[in-house]
């Protein structure tokens, strides 16, 4: 396990380059429209972290697994990884970023089926904007590394089918793994107790990073609480107790 420490940090986010391409991010911060996730749109060509990572490799790994990347393994990264340990990279798809030119979710938009451009997450009307020149540097670099996609659900697996970036490459198949002496069942009662919460009400717990993002379904829990509002009494709805993780919920 490697573990960035705070001076690190400092020193790579500070670097000349990068304080440019946050100035650049706050500008076209303002033309993205919030519902893609527009997260990933923005340091593919820098690299962020791959001198330290390098730095603190002992022995030369045989794959290396990349799950959620954003702000800390850039393509530029991944190219400088391979070529100094020429290890396997698997590209582990979380969402949609490993495949688009930007975006994390791409809702009804099929560009990543063609080299994006004309991005709508960026109010885009121009078929080489950042969103496809992102796409060409990612074409260039994974032909250029032994890299494979790996998925999780089937419908990560239709959609690097069809992905511009993927299509003609092998992709495998693995489930997210849980921990089972993490994750298991307890008695519910002395989680309860433990976390002040009533024994005697019906719990509904609503788990979401963030609830602002409109792909997390906040708008539609709205609607169906009020339709469960509705078919239920004064005294069912008094049994009843909301309980939030996440942020910005009120």
């Amino acid at each position: 396990i490697i573990s960035i420490g705070k001076i690190e940090k400092f020193f790579i986010r500070f670097k000349p380059s990068l304080v440019f391409n946050k100035l650049m991010k706050m500008i076209y911060h303002r033309r993205k429209h919030s519902k893609y996730s527009m997260f990933s749109l923005d340091f593919q060509k820098k690299n962020l972290y791959a001198n330290y990572i390098l730095r603190n490799i002992h022995e030369p790994p045989d794959v290396f697994i990349l799950v959620f990347s954003h702000f800390f393994v850039s393509v530029s990264d991944l190219k400088k990884i391979y070529n100094k340990t020429k290890a396997t990279i698997l590209f582990w798809s979380a969402d949609s970023a490993a495949f688009t030119g930007g975006c994390h979710f791409t809702w009804d938009c099929k560009g990543y089926m063609n080299n994006c451009g004309n991005c709508p997450g960026i109010n885009s009307a121009n078929p080489h904007d950042l969103t496809y020149r992102n796409m060409q540097l990612k074409q260039k670099t994974f032909e250029a590394i032994k890299l494979f996609p790996v998925y999780g659900t089937d419908r990560q697996k239709q959609m690097l089918s069809e992905s511009s970036l993927f299509k003609e490459k092998q992709i495998f198949k693995a489930p997210v793994p849980i921990d089972k002496d993490l994750f298991n069942c307890v008695d519910k009662n002395n989680v309860r107790n433990e976390l002040g919460l009533p024994l005697e009400k019906k719990i509904l717990l609503i788990a979401v990073q963030e609830f602002l993002n409109v792909r997390k379904g906040f708008g539609i829990l709205l609607q169906s609480l009020k339709k469960l509002k509705d078919l239920l009494s004064s005294i069912e709805r008094a049994e009843i107790l909301l309980v939030s993780c996440g942020n910005h919920f009120d």
